[in-house]
């Protein structure tokens, strides 16, 4: 039996009425661990492309995909520290917000000494192909010594996000000298909507 089954008086429930809608309910568990040992051990339903649980420690609804757990729906803005930015500063705001597979993440980082390189940084969630490469945003590079601004845009590439210079005639990635020199003190900003992996 699969979908539905309408009951009526008198009717008997046997293992296979019920093991055959039992993977159709929203499950609960107090966490995700709880959650991955619920599953494919003796007597336990097998994962399918499409269960649902709420995981009580975080009131959240997921999904499974075939592969993965995701979430269902909005989760909430939350703070997000990268594990790795190449030039040294601090961010004054950088909060991620991820809705079903789409991650947006806005931020502010200001750097506290001079730089050298390209400025890379990891993403709040691993971005996917769709992602790779392609311009996934906007922002602004600003420059405190000439109280300047230029136009600039995040993308992925090699699973770290980078930066590129879209306003002057040298358009390319940001760099210690490109849009400006950079010094302690300038700043970047940015909204960043992408697809998660």
């Amino acid at each position: 039996m699969a979908g539905t089954k309408n009951w009526s008086a008198g009717d008997v429930l046997n293992a296979a009425d019920l093991n055959s809608v039992s993977d159709q309910v929203v499950f609960q568990f107090a966490d995700s661990a709880a959650r991955d040992a619920g599953f494919g051990g003796a007597g336990e339903p097998t994962l399918q492309d499409g269960m649902c649980c709420v995981l009580l420690d975080t009131d959240t609804l997921q999904s499974y995909d075939g592969s993965a757990w995701r979430p269902v729906g909005q989760t909430a803005w939350s703070d997000y520290t990268p594990s790795t930015v190449t030039w040294s500063g601090a961010f004054t705001i950088s909060r991620t917000l991820l809705v079903n597979r789409t991650v947006f993440w806005r931020a502010r980082f200001t750097l506290d000494a001079t730089p050298s390189g390209t400025l890379t940084m990891t993403p709040p969630y691993t971005y996917g192909s769709y992602s790779s490469g392609g311009v996934a945003g906007s922002g602004y590079a600003y420059d405190t010594s000439l109280d300047d601004a230029y136009a600039i845009a995040p993308y992925g590439t090699g699973g770290n996000i980078q930066f590129i210079e879209m306003q002057s005639t040298s358009q390319g990635a940001v760099t210690s000298t490109n849009p400006f020199t950079w010094v302690s003190g300038d700043s970047i900003r940015f909204l960043m909507i992408y697809e998660q992996a």
